[in-house]
Parts: C-alpha cells; sequence; structure tokens
C-alpha cells in the first residue's frame, strides 16, 4: 500500500474553522488581504476598499494622469536590476 496516497495531512485547524475560511474564501463581496506592516490578515467589504483605492489613484496631489505607457521597459530594466544583484549573490533564486 502507497504510504502517501492514504496519509492525511495533520491540520492545525478545526472542521468548523476549514468551514469558516471556505466561505469567506468564496465570499465575493469581501477582500481579504495581508495587513500592512503585520503578519495579520484583513477582511474588507469588497466596494469600501475599491472606492478608497480610486479616490486615492485620483489625488492629483499624489498621482499623475500620463498617455504614456512604460511598462515594459519599467519591467525589463527592473529585470536587469534584478539580475545584477542575483549575480552578485546578494540575492537567491527565490528572491528574483
Amino acid at each position: 500500500m502507497n504510504h502517501l496516497s492514504t496519509h492525511k495531512s495533520n491540520s492545525n485547524l478545526t472542521k468548523q474553522e476549514r468551514l469558516a475560511i471556505n466561505i469567506l474564501k468564496n465570499n465575493h463581496d469581501i477582500i481579504i488581504k495581508k495587513a500592512d506592516k503585520s503578519a495579520g490578515i484583513v477582511i474588507l467589504n469588497k466596494q469600501d476598499y475599491e472606492t478608497k483605492i480610486y479616490s486615492m489613484l485620483n489625488d492629483t496631489k499624489v498621482y499623475t494622469y500620463t498617455d504614456i505607457d512604460d511598462t515594459m521597459n519599467v519591467k525589463q530594466n527592473s529585470d536587469k536590476f534584478a539580475q545584477k544583484l542575483y549575480d552578485a549573490q546578494y540575492i537567491n533564486k527565490k528572491t528574483i
């Protein structure tokens, strides 16, 4: 008998806790995010979250509209820089 195929993973969650997590994951009215500056998570009302994000992006004191799409250029430069850091052994393969 194959030991791995019949082995259940040990969980530190109860059946009710796993059910609650699945219900939250499938709720399209909320957003689950890592909390800023901590190891926790936050659960946010999706509509409130999106309203706040759009409000922040529309703040012209912080952001400026542009017709220039330099996404590929920024990505290429970032990739080159990350490769240099990796080559110099400042970061590992997972980080790159």
